[in-house]
């Protein structure tokens, strides 16, 4: 996101800012009106954008709720194909951002992303603001981590529910607690200055598809900031959960020969021995295949 994308909501020191409306026109699939509602939680004003669907058809207000959520790094344009077929059959249809995300507020204090607080910031809009009931609820990735905390406090508002990509982590045994993979995308995160201003945008762009007709890029030219390349040595294998640089130099030819001639050679000499005071072993030279 870039700076002229948004537009600080307080005086003074920026607590909160808020993207461009301008940002969400004509999106193809996305004719829907958003409402907006400011939750007062934890002394800070965040407007939380929400859409609150009703087909025009007899018998649409006793047809249940169908609430769908998004995760991250998406917002509710993400479910816009579930959209027309649920309100085709008559069903309230709801969706909202996440704080941080689409239209809704994003405070700027790293602190305000909590756990705790966008559970809460959900259940102050779903039940406190909308009080919804009788829900049949989609969970999607971060939307079924902190929509199912949201069920477990309010078990009556909710019908049934539906987990897609998601879980929730009690952390009473193996298979409910959080994996490496988390963690170690947390850990890429920090030391690859992702969390920098701009770098989110610049990789949507590098890593975004290609227009009709045209081919994606294998590998561009650009150079890009050292802190957007995750550091790693070379000749190692990457944790799982981390990610390659933006733009790998890619074998040559003559690269690929020489390595495997450097190979061959290795396989005539033999092996070392395991003291590793052969004096073959001392001419061998350091070729490492990949």
């Amino acid at each position: 996101m870039r700076s002229a994308d948004v537009a600080t909501m307080s005086a003074g020191a920026a607590r909160v800012v808020r993207t461009d409306a301008a940002r969400f026109e004509g999106l193809p699939g996305w004719p829907y009106k958003v409402s907006y509602f400011t939750s007062t939680l934890f002394g800070l004003e965040v407007r939380i954008a929400y859409y609150d669907l009703v087909p025009n058809c007899s018998g649409a207000s006793e047809r249940e709720t169908v609430l769908l959520t998004h995760g991250e790094p998406s917002w509710s344009y993400l479910n816009r194909n579930l959209v027309p077929p649920l309100l085709d059959q008559g069903y309230r249809v709801v969706l909202f951002d996440q704080v941080g995300f689409g239209q809704s507020d994003k405070p700027v204090s790293e602190s305000d992303y909590s756990y705790y607080r966008h559970v809460m910031w959900n259940e102050d809009l779903l039940i406190n603001h909308l009080n919804l009931k009788d829900i049949t609820a989609v969970f999607q990735d971060w939307g079924g981590l902190l929509g199912l905390r949201v069920v477990a406090r309010n078990p009556t508002r909710f019908a049934r529910f539906v987990v897609a990509n998601t879980f929730l982590p009690t952390g009473d045994n193996a298979q409910l607690k959080v994996n490496d993979g988390f963690y170690n995308w947390k850990n890429f995160v920090h030391k690859t200055g992702l969390r920098k201003e701009g770098t989110v945008g610049r990789y949507c762009r590098l890593w975004g598809e290609a227009l009709p007709g045209q081919a994606t890029p294998s590998c561009q030219r650009q150079k890009s900031p050292p802190t957007m390349r995750p550091s790693r040595p070379r000749n190692t294998r990457l944790e799982h959960g981390s990610s390659p640089s933006l733009c790998q130099r890619q074998t040559t030819t003559k690269q690929a020969a020489r390595r495997m001639q450097g190979a061959r050679k290795i396989k005539q000499r033999g092996p070392c021995s395991r003291n590793g005071e052969s004096p073959s072993c001392a001419r061998l030279p350091q070729t490492t295949l990949s």
